[in-house]
């Protein structure tokens, strides 16, 4: 199973709901590079320390904004993702998606 591609996510943020895309691209290792584009408020975000293995994805991004870091654990089935985002002081929220 590949992670790798688009994916159209709603995070459940402590702001609102929050329509995403998350690019994900598979290296060498099990390693996970991409970036998150927020259209709703006009951000992107490259994501760093991603890993990927048997259905299971970790990454991290540093909101420009804020300078908080989001990180995420998801897992995939097919063309569908869930988990959740730790965002700090903000707590735990969760997240759902497709692939685009």
């Amino acid at each position: 199973m590949s992670v790798g591609g688009d994916w159209r996510l709603v995070l459940n943020s402590p702001m609102g709901k929050q329509d995403v895309l998350l690019t994900l691209k598979e290296e060498s290792g099990g390693a996970l590079s991409g970036t998150v584009v927020n259209n709703t408020n006009n951000m992107t975000s490259d994501i760093f320390d991603g890993s990927f293995d048997g259905g299971e994805a970790q990454w991290k991004l540093k909101l420009s904004r804020g300078k908080m870091t989001l990180t995420f654990n998801a897992s995939v089935r097919d063309d569908a993702i869930s988990g959740k985002v730790s965002a700090g002081i903000f707590g735990k929220f969760d997240f759902s998606g497709q692939r685009a």
